[in-house]
């Protein structure tokens, strides 16, 4: 006992010593002023460092304490081909969350540019019964990106009338730039539980600014919007095909009252029109290999979960009966790459992930410790002694092998500063190999700016990011078959 605690001391001593250098290296400028052969060498020393001290402490406490350093350096943004995604056990109302006994459908965005993620919910009234009215519920992130911290629930935080239903209810928000004005527009899905499978989407454009939400009227299925008579939809707005454009994804529902049957599926909706001018194709099932039906009713988030540089899908479900509550976590990768997405089977509970007892399992996907990474939080846990649900938390925790032989990330591609108001340069070492894109993502792993920058010979470039809110940012450079992430600040 006493040799492991002398150990662990003379590790955090080392620790400690290092990252306050390393900190006050970026801050001055002087790291990037050293010799690549000094740069390596203290990188490699950190990392190794950082592997031993995984054992006393969390990785996402180690990266705070390198502050800045950690962005620059890259801890939490390793080389694809060493990503090891791995997450913590499940922390039950964490970040002061409380549970309650309502049904709600919830989703994580920044709708106020502070940096940090809020929670929004649609909730049931009068205990959920069928026909009830509905809500719209806020819960604001009153900590940081760093530290998550949530005030109570209020109806007031969010300036939005929900237009009533002639049959059905609301099942989830879903915020996304969808005519890409810069900030964040509100859809609703819709599950109608009429004969004729009228399930759809409600939009909400956002007339304010990223600062300043103000939301128009209801418009019902705008820009050609029509998913194949499923009776339920669950918009995700991504840009799944990396052309720019906000696609959807969603679950497909259907019932035959004739025969009393239930199917299920993947919904995706191509957005053929453009960023600005959203127009959408025919609703499609069994594309990019993923299932055609499935067994259940999926509740899907979409995010780059493994840091490869596409999106994957983790879903839940709904519990299986009266006598069994357990939900496990499905899981698919995306085995191609952010133009060309093609998904591998489902894989039940992926990287330590945990079933949880719930009345349904609906994750959602976001960096809530701002180190880099997309954790998962769902709050339809089920306590079966106080009869509420619980919101469930598991930190991700993507780590790295090998550390040791891993050679300096930051070769190739400089950025500078780290640290801006909204104006970046980036500088390539490497020869010219053609076009470069760059890729802007928030912490949620949405892409809020796409753009390709050409030129006979492009070694500089610059990054305008004075139209988005200040916060934690990933930038992706490819240029040929090189791909660069790097963490960026806007303040």
């Amino acid at each position: 006992m006493y040799q492991n605690n002398n150990l662990r001391n003379r590790y955090q001593q080392q620790w400690a010593f290092l990252s306050r250098r390393l900190q006050r290296w970026v801050a001055d400028g002087s790291f990037a002023q050293f010799s690549r052969k000094k740069q390596t060498h203290l990188l490699q020393r950190l990392r190794r460092l950082f592997r031993q001290m995984l054992r006393y402490q969390t990785a996402s406490r180690l990266r705070k304490a390198l502050g800045a350093a950690a962005m620059l350096l890259g801890l939490g943004a390793m080389p694809t081909a060493q990503a090891q995604v791995d997450f913590a056990a499940p922390q039950v109302n964490t970040f002061n969350l409380v549970g309650t006994d309502e049904i709600r459908f919830e989703t994580l965005a920044d709708l106020d540019g502070d940096g940090d993620l809020d929670i929004f919910s649609i909730k049931y009234q009068d205990e959920g019964d069928v026909g009830e009215s509905q809500v719209m519920e806020f819960r604001e992130n009153i900590g940081d990106a760093t530290t998550a911290d949530y005030a109570a629930p209020t109806q007031m935080g969010l300036p939005v009338t929900l237009a009533p239903l002639a049959s059905g209810s609301y099942v989830n928000p879903e915020f996304a730039d969808m005519d890409g004005d810069g900030d964040l527009d509100l859809l609703l899905g819709r599950y109608d539980y009429s004969e004729y499978g009228g399930g759809g989407v409600v939009y909400y454009e956002n007339l304010g600014d990223e600062l300043n939400p103000a939301f128009g009227e209801p418009q019902f299925d705008p820009f050609g919007l029509n998913f194949d008579g499923s009776n339920a939809v669950t918009p995700i707005a991504v840009d799944i095909d990396d052309d720019g454009d906000m696609d959807i994804i969603s679950l497909s529902y259907q019932y035959d009252e004739m025969t009393g049957e239930d199917t299920f599926g993947i919904l995706f909706v191509e957005n053929t029109g453009t960023e600005t001018e959203p127009a959408f194709g025919p609703a499609q099932q069994g594309v990019f290999g993923l299932p055609a039906e499935t067994a259940q009713l999926l509740f899907m988030d979409i995010g780059d979960i493994d840091k490869d540089g596409d999106f994957d899908i983790l879903a839940g479900s709904t519990y299986q009966d009266e006598y069994n509550y357990e939900i496990p976590y499905i899981f698919f990768e995306n085995t191609g790459d952010a133009e060309n997405p093609s998904f591998a089977a489902a894989v039940e509970n992926p990287f330590n992930l945990v079933s949880t007892e719930s009345l349904f399992l609906w994750p959602m996907l976001g960096d809530l410790d701002n180190d880099g990474d997309l954790d998962v939080l769902h709050g339809q846990g089920y306590d079966d002694k106080s009869y509420e649900s619980v919101w469930v938390y598991q930190e991700n925790l993507l780590l790295t092998v090998d550390v040791d032989d891993l050679t300096f990330v930051n070769d190739g591609l400089h950025v500078f500063p780290t640290v801006s108001s909204g104006q970046f340069q980036y500088q390539l070492t490497q020869p010219n190999l053609g076009a470069v894109t760059l890729r802007v993502y928030n912490s949620a792993g949405q892409v809020l700016q796409h753009e390709q920058q050409t030129g006979e010979y492009l070694r500089n470039g610059t990054l305008d990011l004075t139209n988005l809110p200040n916060g934690l940012y990933q930038l992706e450079v490819i240029q040929g078959e090189q791909r660069w992430i790097r963490s960026i600040v806007k303040q």
